[in-house]
């Protein structure tokens, strides 16, 4: 479900369409990668000062690749200045939903959906600028779902949001509206589609650090890499 998409297959805009060849496991770390800088006055008052650039850095283990192959060849040819695409883990949401509950929403709320994960195409419904920290969206009756923690890529944007809000804003037209980080890098296409969950990948580097290859030991593999992917910003 989720890890590395074959770059051969998935889509030049947002790999949507990509097989996953490496699947991640645990343990798995998403962060937050900002510049901060702190420093003391003379007076010993704390001064912090934050840049607005934000980035994603997953770090993941590597579980039983689909295609070895694909993969051992994926991870030798696209080195650090490569740019791939990943499908990013998402939280499991381990609560009750309702359909007023501002953790997330869904038309139709089962037993099945306390887990689920925000997935689909919502359409793009309120005109929003760089710098916006929200966007109204249509869920097209209830095709796609969304929940707060997950994540969202917009139409013509390379960069992945988190959903930090839900909130209804039209019931009878399924509209919505979610809370953003970080704040949006530019303009949004009004209209335009809005990959949710399941459906929105990353463009990211392999980490710097990165060995490429795998470990094999008589034909069987084993050693599982864990390797830390850097946003593509």
């Amino acid at each position: 479900m989720f890890g590395i998409l074959n770059i051969d297959t998935a889509n030049d805009n947002d790999g949507s369409d990509g097989i996953v060849i490496a699947q991640f496991a645990a343990s798995v770390s998403i962060n937050s990668a900002r510049v901060i800088a702190v420093s003391d006055s003379l007076s010993l008052r704390r001064l912090s000062s934050t840049n607005l650039a934000q980035r994603w850095e997953i770090k993941a283990q590597i579980y039983d690749p689909n295609f070895f192959i694909d993969y051992f060849v994926h991870n030798v040819i696209n080195d650090v200045n490569t740019s791939i695409f990943i499908r990013p883990p998402l939280p499991v949401k381990k609560f009750e939903l309702t359909e007023n509950d501002p953790r997330g929403y869904s038309n139709i709320v089962t037993e099945t959906d306390k887990y689920n994960f925000s997935r689909g195409i919502a359409e793009i419904v309120s005109t929003e600028t760089a710098g916006s920290d929200h966007v109204a969206l249509r869920l097209n009756q209830g095709d796609a779902k969304v929940f707060k923690g997950d994540f969202v890529r917009f139409q013509n944007h390379s960069k992945l949001y988190m959903v930090t809000s839900v909130s209804i804003i039209n019931a009878s037209m399924d509209d919505i509206q979610i809370g953003l980080f970080p704040r949006l890098t530019k303009d949004l296409v009004f209209l335009g589609n809005a990959n949710l969950g399941l459906n929105a990948t990353m463009t990211c580097f392999y980490d710097n650090t990165q060995l490429s290859g795998l470990t094999y030991q008589d034909g069987i593999l084993v050693e599982s890499p864990t390797i830390t992917f850097v946003e593509a910003l």
